[in-house]
């Protein structure tokens, strides 16, 4: 089995992951539209 802990931090490290791709995404998308004024 799974030690809870290690599958929390696997958790969590999935989801700072994640919201760091969309973050970045969001940055890249402002910026391009900064971009074109």
């Amino acid at each position: 089995t799974i030690n809870p802990t290690v599958n929390a931090l696997s958790t969590i490290l999935i989801v700072v992951a994640s919201s760091k791709v969309i973050f970045d995404f969001l940055q890249h998308k402002k910026n391009t539209a900064d971009q074109r004024k």
